[in-house]
């Protein structure tokens, strides 16, 4: 049978554009292929990460594979047309990475159409062949990328060290974009790494600190580089020790971009954490909302930078037995 996955490749180009979430963060679906199961969806997330929605067989199921740093492979049940059904769920989560997860889904959904096996060994073994080009792929993050993640996991250790059991999806939200970087059950977290030399954060966009209807807390991470200090894969494998819900930490960690290192690959760089503290973002905190303009963003005004002077709020800071109590309760489980 002659191989489909140019055909399929273009199929997959001519619909993303055309998907869009809906207006209550549902998936935008599209049915490409139909199957005993059902059929077999491309989707769009509120992230706008694309995903391959491949319908198990009644009795088949299909093991996480989280080994590619931004492709994963779950298992996963959705609602579609009034019908509620078990999927293979194969996503990407580097938006970068989308022309060459066309070619991975566009492989993918010609050996389907060929293969009597189990949905997930295909997919998989398709991902296998696929993934050191994934890898390769994938840039690295920049550097003030790799602190502002040490410093979100230096926090996430934190509150899995006083709350084994949180669940980190509903927790560690900063990896889904959201305003803010950590909701717990009482107050919302957003995390600044700082240089230890430095007297000033830089705050991103309208709503970075802007508390809504809940409480926030900036927290500041001061670091510095330091080569007897921790690199990100050392605080990843404490993080992942730290808790239970491991799939959901992995899943998380995947939509920032991190890349893991091979097991013979040295750890460029090192941090050494020399203070915590959080800062009360109340309403006479300066900042910048939403808000506060008397007019609205022009539309060639696509984001908002400002810095923020940390020496006249560090003597308020919240630190010790204040700070780790900002830590203890996570969302319900």
């Amino acid at each position: 049978m002659a191989d489909t996955s140019e055909d399929w490749r273009r199929e997959l180009k001519r619909t993303w554009p055309v998907l869009r979430p809906g207006p209550e963060g549902e998936l935008a679906v599209y049915p490409v292929a139909r199957r005993p199961a059902g059929d077999t969806l491309i989707a769009v997330d509120p992230r706008h990460d694309h995903h391959l929605l491949v319908p198990l067989p009644a009795g088949e199921h299909a093991a996480s594979d989280d080994r590619s740093a931004h492709v994963r492979i779950r298992q996963t049940e959705l609602t579609v047309d009034g019908k509620r059904r078990r999927y293979l769920d194969v996503v990407c989560h580097r938006h970068d990475l989308n022309p060459l997860f066309d070619d991975v889904l566009a492989a993918m959904l010609a050996a389907l159409e060929t293969s009597a096996g189990p949905v997930a060994d295909t997919c998989r073994h398709v991902l296998d062949n696929w993934r050191e080009l994934l890898r390769r792929a994938a840039s690295p993050l920049s550097e003030e990328a790799e602190r502002g993640l040490f410093a979100e996991l230096v926090v996430l250790e934190r509150i899995l060290t006083a709350d084994r059991l949180a669940h980190v999806r509903a927790t560690w939200t900063g990896p889904d974009r959201t305003p803010h970087d950590f909701r717990l059950s009482a107050h919302d977290l957003e995390v600044k790494a700082v240089s230890s030399t430095a007297g000033f954060v830089e705050i991103h966009g309208l709503d970075q600190l802007d508390p809504g209807d809940r409480s926030l807390y900036l927290v500041l991470v001061f670091v510095r580089k330091n080569r007897e200090g921790d690199g990100l894969s050392d605080l990843v494998r404490r993080v992942q020790a730290a808790g239970r819900d491991r799939q959901g930490f992995l899943e998380q960690l995947s939509k920032t971009g991190y890349i893991p290192r091979e097991e013979d690959e040295p750890e460029v760089t090192r941090y050494r954490v020399d203070q915590i503290c959080a800062l009360t973002v109340s309403e006479r905190f300066p900042r910048l909302t939403r808000g506060m303009l008397t007019v609205p963003l022009p539309q060639e005004v696509s984001s908002v930078r400002y810095t923020l002077e940390l020496a006249s709020l560090l003597p308020t800071a919240l630190t010790g037995d204040e700070l780790n109590a900002l830590f203890e309760r996570s969302d319900d489980r």
